[in-house]
């Protein structure tokens, strides 16, 4: 579990507050980085990268609550420990844990390099204004205090800090530009909207990363409420209803039950018919719950509420990510660089108000990415030992100590580039891409066991109907359902091997990197 049971109960979570925790945990310095990933694909390229990416994210995303609804699963790796096992559930684990840690130093090196040059040019040379003192000072000063809190819905306020910032940014970037594109002197020569240079590929993980929130994602679906609307406000008698949808929900699965236990009698009777209907039946046999007449499950009124929500935050993302990008690609198309602050002269007052902007952004960023990697720690902790710590003393100790950790790597490291590019080329790709597509598989073989397993139930039943018919039987439908022909076996598949891909460029990239666009 990774969110305290005693809280859990009451959902916190609004249809706004999940769009703006799902930005501000995707939403990082990373931003800064879209005018040099146009640089390097070129303008028109570079949008369809966007574009894409986006909308693979946003079906990984809904793979990853659906699934969490269909099992219980209330965090990432417990998710992955239902579905794929103890060995898988580690590995997930550790991987999450490993990856916000490592983008948590990377923010607290990022709040020194955006506040210091300010304190600098307000303010000059001081004991105070150096870097380890601005790391150190803004950390435990602002940034520790928001960490000891047990719920994403508690840092609702700190995710509208990140969001609001990213429109500033975004603001002053376009203003910006929009000067120098209006300038006469501006030349659309450099300008290119296709780039067959190899440094493309060196712009495939910076866009992948940018829309990274599948570690978050699972609790803000277990903490939504369960009729999620961007209109409709909250009802004071939610809890109440809730209850009311608990009953029902006991109520129908007690039906379920018993219809199944009716059809089972009347398959011993027409175990030929109901062979022809064995298909329809394993999908609810496998925990998919009551169906319609195609066989599928209806989607509850949460899951649609979470698929909006989702759209909408990889939506609002992507367009966000593609105004910076394209405005700083155009304003400096032959020497953008991978910070588009740095193009800016150090003295512009706006450039300041960005500067500092990203700085509150990491404020922002550092709770909500810390968030997991408490679930991850403690999900490590009960598959070592059998018991999940929880309680206000593991929180208060698992806070001190993951902090103080992060802090000492981020005074004592000043340069993180290909350290944490390749941390993220592989721990990231895991998460947003791997684990995903290996659940997509996993459902496609359990239920293709599911209904061989019937069909082998079936077969002596078959085989009496008809020899005593004098015919004789058919073939039996083991592949009624096969794996091969399932999409959602091929969507997974697809999604593990280009994962594998994204894994050996980064480590390529980084060990041998491209020549500069």
């Amino acid at each position: 579990m990774s969110v305290v049971v005693q809280e859990a109960v009451v959902p916190a979570g609004t249809a706004r507050s999940s769009v703006v925790t799902l930005i501000s945990s995707a939403v990082g310095a990373g931003v800064l980085s879209f005018p040099f990933a146009l640089r390097c694909t070129g303008w028109a390229a570079g949008l369809a990268c966007i574009a894409g990416i986006a909308s693979v994210e946003a079906f990984t995303l809904y793979v990853l609550t659906k699934v969490a609804e269909q099992t219980g699963a209330s965090s990432y790796s417990a998710l992955v420990n239902r579905m794929l096992g103890r060995g898988g559930s580690l590995v997930m684990s550790a991987v999450i844990f490993a990856y916000c840690f490592g983008s948590c130093i990377a923010y607290l090196i990022i709040i020194g390099d955006s506040f210091r040059p300010i304190l600098l040019e307000l303010f000059g040379h001081a004991w105070w204004t150096s870097r380890a003192a601005v790391i150190a000072g803004v950390g435990c000063g602002v940034v520790l205090p928001t960490c000891f809190r047990t719920r994403l819905g508690a840092l609702q306020a700190v995710s509208a800090l990140c969001f609001y910032g990213l429109l500033g940014v975004t603001g002053i970037v376009l203003w910006r530009a929009d000067e120098i594109l209006s300038s006469p002197d501006y030349s659309w020569d450099p300008v290119q909207a296709f780039n067959a240079h190899p440094s493309f590929l060196t712009a495939l993980p910076i866009i992948v990363f940018g829309f990274h929130c599948h570690t978050n994602v699972i609790s803000v679906w277990e903490e939504l409420g369960p009729r999620p609307s961007f209109f409709r406000p909250a009802s004071p008698l939610s809890l109440a209803e809730q209850e009311d949808a608990a009953a029902a929900a006991g109520a129908a699965a007690a039906a379920a039950a018993a219809e199944q236990q009716a059809a089972a009698e009347h398959e011993a009777q027409y175990p030929i018919q109901q062979q022809e209907q064995g298909e329809e039946r394993q999908a609810g046999r496998r925990g998919i719950g009551s169906q319609q007449p195609n066989g599928r499950r209806p989607k509850s009124e949460k899951l649609v509420g979470m698929a909006r929500i989702v759209a909408a935050a990889v939506g609002i993302t992507a367009l966000f990510y593609s105004v910076v990008g394209l405005a700083g690609y155009l304003a400096f198309p032959a020497n953008t660089q991978s910070n588009i602050t740095l193009n800016f002269p150090e003295d512009d007052p706006l450039v300041q108000v960005a500067r500092a902007m990203v700085g509150l952004i990491q404020l922002a960023a550092y709770p909500i990415n810390h968030f997991p990697a408490r679930g991850a720690l403690r999900d490590l902790a009960q598959h070592v030992t059998g018991h999940a710590p929880a309680g206000p003393g593991f929180v208060a100790a698992e806070t001190l100590a993951f902090f103080t950790a992060t802090l000492a790597l981020a005074l004592a490291i000043d340069d993180l580039g290909s350290i944490f590019k390749l941390v993220g080329g592989t721990c990231g790709s895991i998460l947003i891409l791997t684990m995903p597509g290996a659940l997509l598989m996993r459902y496609a073989m359990s239920t293709q066991a599911a209904a061989a397993a019937d069909a082998g139930l079936h077969a002596p039943l078959l085989a009496e109907a008809g020899a005593s018919a004098g015919v004789h039987p058919l073939p039996l439908r083991q592949a009624a359902y096969s794996a091969w022909r399932s999409k959602y076996f091929w969507t997974g598949l697809v999604l593990v091997v280009a994962s594998a891909a994204l894994g050996v460029l980064t480590v390529a990239t980084t060990l041998h990197p491209l020549p500069p666009p």
